[in-house]
């Protein structure tokens, strides 16, 4: 049987496999499948209820680190059961940010209308900055993260001054 989909069974035909192996294609991300399988790995280990606590924590902390930097206005509410955070700064529009984080080696992204045309029009926004932490988010890739915020922040504050 093929390791695919289907398989050729002569020049002008082919097979499609009867199991859920019907729906793979020829060829995969060998490093999204070694990913969901470390991430199968740490959830059998820790457990689905710990993970999602130790997320929340962590989203609970940037949340309330974002909302003491001047300027920052976050989108999801503190109480939020949300796996991600959602905002914008005064001083800097998604995308400049965003690259001020890469350069800091920090991950997060940015949200345009292309991917919430409904709710960034609603708010009359155009993109958004997004922040989505993992179980394995040390605390000191959060101080990391606010602190790039802040300092991204002041600098272009302080920019745009003069």
């Amino acid at each position: 049987m093929s390791q695919v989909g289907s398989s050729w069974t002569g020049i002008d035909s082919y097979a499609t496999r009867a199991d859920a192996r019907r729906f793979e294609t020829y060829e995969f991300s060998v490093a999204g499948r070694l990913g969901l399988g470390s991430a199968i790995t740490h959830a059998l280990q820790h457990g689905i209820e710990n993970i999602r606590d130790l997320i929340r924590a962590r989203l609970v902390r940037i949340h309330a680190g974002l909302t003491a930097i001047p300027g920052v206005t976050v989108f999801e509410d503190d109480a939020a059961e949300s796996a991600f955070l959602t905002f914008t700064t005064d001083a800097l529009v998604p995308a400049e940010l965003n690259d001020y984080l890469a350069e800091a080696n920090i991950a997060a992204a940015v949200v345009d209308r292309d991917y919430a045309r409904a709710d960034l029009e609603a708010r009359g926004l155009e993109a958004v900055n997004r922040v989505a932490p993992h179980a394995y988010t040390s605390e000191e890739d959060i101080d990391r993260f606010l602190d790039a915020v802040s300092v991204a922040s002041r600098r272009t504050r302080w920019r745009n001054a003069s």
